[in-house]
């Protein structure tokens, strides 16, 4: 009986001692996943994070209570005028607002170059309009260039998610796009479903097109040259592309184009002109 007893405490032992190992090295692994999600720049966890953590923790309960506020800057135009140093001040003291601005039943994020994420709990969205403006007004009073950022330099999308699909790729395309036109109508922010973002449906239509065509070929590349008038001598030359889509026909190239550099289809594009004549 004694060997037995003493046989049972040796495997409880060995069974405990491999579950620590276990749990320690998955939480090692845990710790290293998150690492590689944190953004050098601001120390914030990147958008990533939303996809794999945030939203794989909430249920039909909890997620009631959850907006996503994406913000966006125009960080192009802010670097134009502020210098580089005035950027990287620009963004540390708008990620510092929103750490002082949030709870920690919250979560802030970096988004793409220079836009911020934040999943934040309200009780009724007149709340959460309230605080992205108020977000807003202070981050446009950040001064440079001798003024204050203007109202198309900054903006929010918000979307609910108690009322909308809460898949990732939906949540970030139509949060980013309604912050994106919020800016281009120097408004603080725009809220995604409602009968205003029939465009951004019809954006993300074309653009399932878009990239179809990429795949199939549809897009066609023409070198327009530049000619000297004085002597004639072609003295450079610029690539267009064309679409020619089998149902919708010629597409407009302005409306595309703009649909391009907003969904960093650019570098796709670009790779159809290599190797060719």
């Amino acid at each position: 009986m004694k060997e037995e007893a003493v046989l049972i405490l040796v495997v409880g032992l060995l069974i405990a001692l491999i579950i620590g190992i276990c749990l320690y090295y998955r939480t090692k692994l845990a710790e290293e996943k998150r690492k590689q999600m944190l953004d050098p720049v601001s120390g914030l966890l990147t958008q990533e994070y939303l996809r794999t953590h945030v939203l794989r923790t909430m249920d039909d309960r909890n997620r009631l209570l959850y907006y996503v506020v994406y913000f966006h800057f125009s960080m192009n135009h802010i670097e134009r005028l502020g210098g580089e140093e005035k950027t990287r001040a620009f963004i540390q003291f708008t990620v510092a607002l929103l750490r002082q601005q949030i709870t920690e039943a919250d979560t802030l994020l970096r988004a793409g170059y220079g836009d911020l994420i934040v999943v934040k709990q309200a009780e009724t969205i007149q709340d959460i309009k309230q605080w992205t403006q108020t977000m807003i007004e202070t981050i446009r009073t950040f001064s440079y260039a001798g003024g204050s950022l203007q109202a198309r330099d900054a903006a929010a999308g918000i979307y609910a998610l108690a009322s909308h699909e809460v898949t990732y790729s939906a949540i970030m395309y139509h949060a980013r796009q309604c912050a994106y036109v919020a800016c281009q109508q120097e408004i603080p922010y725009r809220i995604c479903g409602s009968k205003h973002c029939l465009r951004c449906q019809e954006d993300r239509s074309l653009l399932y097109a878009f990239a179809h065509g990429l795949e199939k070929g549809e897009f066609k590349i023409y070198i327009q040259p530049f000619v000297q008038a004085q002597t004639a001598v072609m003295v450079g030359g610029e690539v267009l592309s064309r679409w020619f889509h089998p149902e919708r026909g010629l597409g407009n190239s302005r409306y595309l184009r703009r649909l391009w550099h907003r969904f960093f289809f650019v570098s796709r594009f670009a790779g159809l002109s290599h190797g060719r004549p």
